[in-house]
């Protein structure tokens, strides 16, 4: 299981475990599709002790777009 954490372009997490391991991406450059389940929001401390709520996918894929 790979897991994993994409931002959206607002800056906000998308958190994912996927079943087989992703293509190379690049951090910051890449636009990305991921077709999955949405299991729960997650809620987590990040920095500076801020609460932040993430949704939390199980994905079947997860690909780059051109």
């Amino acid at each position: 299981v790979f897991a994993g954490i994409l931002y959206t372009e607002a800056g906000f997490p998308v958190l994912f475990h996927l079943a087989e391991k992703p293509e190379v991406l690049e951090l910051g450059e890449d636009f990305v599709e991921l077709d999955g389940l949405f299991l729960k929001n997650m809620i987590f401390r990040g920095a500076g002790g801020k609460t932040l709520v993430a949704p939390f996918f199980l994905a079947k894929t997860l690909r780059k777009l051109m």
